[in-house]
């Protein structure tokens, strides 16, 4: 039996092989590693569509975070984050936006679903009026944003037109996007109004329209460079300092001087904690809203921001 190992291949007059030939190997690997990676969701989601079905069904109720519109007659705003389904949940989030104007008597919720995108050329962009706080795939909604009164209701208008201009209404990746996170990214960023911060988890808000690599931070607090969501790096006021490789982000928070690493949407470091003698991690995640001086402190799940 002929041994094939690395270590008894010789080179002619007994050296190992040039580190030419080794660093073409490992170059060679990487990308058949990524390139089935690169090539997730290019075709349309059918693998356990009726799992997923069946428990968007079954958590088909409100996580109780947004008001009864009988009773709350203003203009509001909302942006939600969850785990996503299955393995997914343990690094990334699913993200979506609700609104209704004034008097209105329901929420139009507005995001990105897989599954729609089918050979018929389908899209996976849903608008729909209904329960905007609904259990994704058994995850609860989190707050990413709460914007209501007359805020509210001057993004409205803003919010439609972003989603008609969406680029991406006719595709999906699962990864590194365009997928729902890099939709909701688009729509901060073209309504000047939803000042927010999505979670690290977020995988694929850094993914920019075709042909762009430098935008403004989804905040529009400040600018970051990507390449179609592989790699990124952005400095911003809200987002602070952030570094993301192949979808996994470490995140410094200046301002909350606070540490996020990947899959992580509250802090694993907080100095303000440890500086007020409390080691915990502090309850409030990055996705909390601007800070406005006057307005009291930050509540435990999003901002809510009211003129």
């Amino acid at each position: 039996m002929h041994d094939c190992t690395t270590a008894n291949i010789r080179a002619p007059g007994g050296k190992r092989p040039a580190l030419t030939l080794v660093l073409l190997t490992l170059a060679s690997a990487g990308l058949f590693t990524l390139q089935p990676l690169l090539n997730l969701g290019r075709q349309p989601l059918h693998i356990n569509d009726q799992i997923a079905r069946d428990q968007a069904y079954h958590y088909k109720r409100s996580t109780g975070l947004s008001p009864d519109p009988a009773s709350h007659p203003e203009a509001i705003v909302q942006i939600f984050a969850a785990r996503a389904w299955g393995f997914r949940g343990i690094f990334a989030d699913h993200t979506w936006i609700a609104f209704k104007p004034a008097n209105a008597p329901s929420y139009t919720v507005c995001q990105i679903k897989g599954w729609l995108l089918d050979e018929q050329g389908h899209s996976p962009l849903e608008v729909r009026e209904g329960i905007p706080d609904l259990y994704w795939m058994g995850s609860p909604a989190r707050l990413v944003l709460d914007l209501r009164g007359n805020m509210a209701e001057q993004a409205i208008s803003d919010i439609i037109c972003a989603v008609k201009n969406y680029p991406y209404k006719d595709k999906y990746r699962l990864w590194p996007g365009p997928n729902s996170n890099t939709f909701t990214a688009h729509i901060i960023r073209q309504v000047p109004q939803l000042r927010c911060v999505l979670p690290v988890t977020a995988i694929g808000r850094d993914y920019l329209d075709e042909g762009t690599f430098i935008n403004r931070t989804p905040s529009n607090t400040g600018y970051q460079m990507s390449v179609y969501g592989l790699a990124s790096v952005s400095a911003a006021q809200m987002e602070g300092l952030e570094l993301s490789i192949l979808g996994l982000t470490i995140r410094l928070d200046i301002q909350g001087r606070s540490i996020y690493l990947p899959g992580d949407s509250s802090p694993v470091i907080s100095l303000d904690a440890q500086k007020n003698g409390d080691r915990r991690p502090r309850v409030h995640a990055v996705w909390n809203c601007r800070r406005e001086s006057g307005r009291g402190s930050l509540p435990a799940q999003g901002q809510v921001l009211v003129d």
